[in-house]
């Protein structure tokens, strides 16, 4: 059974790879996005300083980066169980949109800690509105795409905890049979031994009344030696076997 303890050790591990990844998923993004503008400019005759850029861009990727394990925290323990869908689907949409309002808000800050403006509330108000107008559907695209990720790999999680499962169900269930099938061949066993002891001693009398006693003799040794493996072994099918008697 798994411990308090270790779910609270394997909720970390799983979301500091959640930042790892989406860490290095918008610093890819960041660059190819700061890159592509980059370019733009040149073209258009009117370069900008690499320095510039990347302050302006990667602040935005960083920041969503940064959000992605509490998004990734929400959608896990939030699942989608049959009449309930409705429900969760609106409360993931205004989750979203709240998801997009706290990253415009950090990436205005980191701006502003940027440009060293940190004390103009009224700056980062407007930065705010402005900035958030422009990227709301990236905020939600980047939500949806978080959550739709998270449920994926809950998913197939659970489709192999599924399947380990069963494997283990299969494996106990093939070790009950094969006790079982022990079982009933002990018992089988049990109830045989009584027919060839019967049938040898009705085989040694047989042979006397025709007096064979050199035939008898060798029965009751063959049954002495029957009788003594039986009882060390436990096992009488090999004996079982020797002592086809007939009458």
């Amino acid at each position: 059974m798994i411990t308090a303890p270790e779910i609270e050790n394997q909720t970390s591990r799983y979301l500091l790879n959640v930042l790892l990844i989406s860490l290095a998923a918008t610093g890819l993004l960041g660059l190819f996005d700061t890159g592509q503008y980059y370019v733009f400019q040149e073209l258009g005759g009117k370069p900008v300083p690499w320095e510039k850029l990347v302050k302006n861009y990667l602040p935005f990727w960083l920041t969503a980066a940064l959000l992605m394990p509490a998004v990734a925290w929400f959608a896990r323990r939030l699942a989608f169980p049959a009449g309930r869908r409705v429900r969760i689907t609106m409360i993931h949409i205004l989750t979203a949109i709240f998801f997009a309002h706290i990253h415009v808000g950090a990436t205005q800050l980191v701006y502003l800690a940027i440009l060293g403006k940190l004390s103009q509330g009224t700056v980062f108000v407007q930065g705010v509105a402005k900035r958030l107008t422009s990227v709301i559907e990236l905020d939600l695209m980047m939500y949806t795409i978080a959550v739709a990720a998270v449920l994926l790999v809950e998913a197939n999680r659970s489709y192999r905890e599924k399947e380990r499962a069963g494997a283990k169900l299969a494996v106990e269930k093939a070790n009950l049979q094969a006790s079982l099938a022990d079982a009933r061949l002990d018992a089988l066993r049990m109830q045989m031994q009584p027919h060839f002891l019967f049938n040898a001693l009705h085989a040694i009398s047989t042979l006397i009344m025709r007096g064979d006693n050199q035939g008898a003799h060798r029965m009751l040794l063959a049954l002495s030696e029957f009788l003594r493996m039986t009882l060390d072994s436990g096992d009488s099918s090999d004996d079982a076997d020797a002592l086809d008697v007939q009458d």
